[in-house]
């Protein structure tokens, strides 16, 4: 015999379908629920909110910099040093 389908779990997955969805595109969850209630297609009148963009300057082939201290970072002597302390100090 099967088992029923469970509505609290089968109405998470739709409100986390809608969110998902929503959030992926850009579009307003608000927006997303009306058109799926009123029957129209969910991209019909809905704008883009919160629209993933690259920013100006930089090419959407570019890689992400890579951040290093002001100093240029730390020399293998110091790093040595420092990891030597930290063992010291938690009593490795």
């Amino acid at each position: 015999m099967s088992k029923p389908i469970d509505g609290v779990g089968l109405a998470a997955l739709g409100i986390g379908s809608v969110l998902v969805f929503a959030g992926m595109k850009g579009y307003s969850v608000l927006a997303v629920v009306q058109n799926l209630v009123t029957g129209k297609p969910i991209a019909t009148g809905v704008s883009m909110t919160n629209p993933l963009t690259t920013p100006k300057g930089v090419a959407a082939t570019d890689t992400p910099p890579v951040a290093t201290p002001a100093g240029g970072g730390m020399s293998r002597d110091s790093l040595t040093q420092a990891w030597n302390h930290l063992n010291a100090v938690n009593g490795g």
